[in-house]
């Protein structure tokens, strides 16, 4: 099943519907910038899936399977226990994903398992 969205669909309303169909806890909608953004510090988020023999701890196999960013500023906005807290996205992406993977471990005999690096950088430009 798949759907094409209008070709004139803004990106205000893209973002916030891929967030909800992707489970994410927030959705940042950077303003409208004609200019690019310098020096920005962003904390950016990496799932990798790891699968291998299931008898086995050695992993065989791994691929990155999303990424995504968001301004470091929005981290002051909210306690460091808080669910949109980096530690608490990194934790509980972790949970759910490897919750859902965890049927997949006897059914085709592999051991699968995700993990989620969360890091912070500074990027000379961003253009949205």
């Amino acid at each position: 099943m798949s759907y094409t969205l209008p070709d004139d669909t803004a990106f205000v309303d893209i973002v916030p519907l891929a967030a909800i169909l992707l489970d994410y806890r927030v959705a940042y909608i950077p303003p409208s910038q004609s200019q690019p953004l310098t020096n920005l510090s962003l904390d950016f988020h990496q799932a990798t899936l790891h699968w291998g023999n299931a008898m086995s701890t050695a992993t065989e196999q791994e691929h990155v399977f999303f990424r995504f960013s968001s301004p470091t500023d929005l981290r002051a906005l909210v306690p460091v226990n808080h669910p949109a807290a980096p530690a608490a996205i990194v934790a509980d992406l972790e949970v759910m994903f490897n919750a859902r993977l965890h049927a997949l471990d006897n059914s085709i005999g592999k051991h699968i398992c995700i993990t989620v690096r969360h890091e912070q950088r500074v990027v000379d430009q961003m253009v949205f």
